[in-house]
């Protein structure tokens, strides 16, 4: 259909930016990288070491699913625990101190555990972060961006071949990562975002004037909206 030849034909012309990406992708300063890894596997020990303290044991894994969700039963026995994810960790933290004294190092230890799996230990190409992007990927017709399509074979610990994706995906790269990156020579490193785009969009697309005034001129959009959600200044 044409609707759909217009599309391709407004979204080819970004598909040559999109592979030099792609392809090029962003240098990363190896010895702060390396300080990185070092300070977060600090962390990491030491959230466990905390952690197995305070259960009064050595074995306990915050990343182990049943692990967790037998302690979150433990600190509130009435309470239904339906997983052990990051909101039901907070959920169960907010219903006494002690359970928010203890959950506390479970987060962090998970917290950099992640930043250290996904992003530092990041398979690099010749140390560079590649990776790889979409223009068809969201609905609101930004780039989604994903690891890089080229992969290496690796063994894994239980001794099977497994591919493992070179780089990351850049959209939600935590701060704590961001000093590792380095522009090339007579180039800039920078991140552009508008707030509540989303939000903006939808207004002026539905041409819907109280929320265009909510979104320009409001002190803060989403207090806005909690102020006409329940009736309260």
């Amino acid at each position: 259909p044409q609707w759909a030849i217009d599309n391709y034909v407004s979204k080819f012309k970004i598909t040559f930016p999109h592979l030099s990406s792609e392809f090029e992708g962003i240098a990363t300063d190896i010895e702060i990288l390396e300080r990185l890894r070092l300070s977060e596997r600090k962390k990491i020990e030491e959230s466990l070491d905390k952690i197995n303290a305070m259960l009064g044991t050595k074995t306990f894994n915050p990343n182990s699913p049943p692990q967790v969700k037998s302690l979150l039963q433990v600190l509130s026995p009435k309470a239904k625990i339906e997983g052990t994810s990051k909101a039901q960790i907070a959920k169960s933290a907010a219903r006494h101190p002690l359970n928010a004294h203890v959950l506390a190092p479970i987060s962090k230890y998970r917290e950099s555990l992640k930043l250290h799996s996904t992003y530092i230990d990041a398979k690099l190409w010749h140390k560079r972060v590649i990776y790889s992007l979409n223009a068809f990927g969201t609905e609101t017709g930004r780039s989604s961006c994903t690891a890089s399509s080229f992969a290496d074979m690796v063994v894994t610990p239980k001794g099977k071949h497994d591919w493992q994706s070179f780089g990351i995906q850049l959209q939600n790269v935590p701060e704590e990562f961001k000093i590792c990156l380095v522009a090339d020579p007579d180039f800039l490193l920078v991140e552009m975002d508008k707030e509540q785009a989303e939000s903006r969009c939808t207004a002026y697309l539905a041409q819907e004037e109280r929320m265009i005034e909510a979104v320009e001129k409001s002190p803060d959009f989403h207090s806005s909206n909690a102020s006409a959600f329940f009736g309260i200044p």
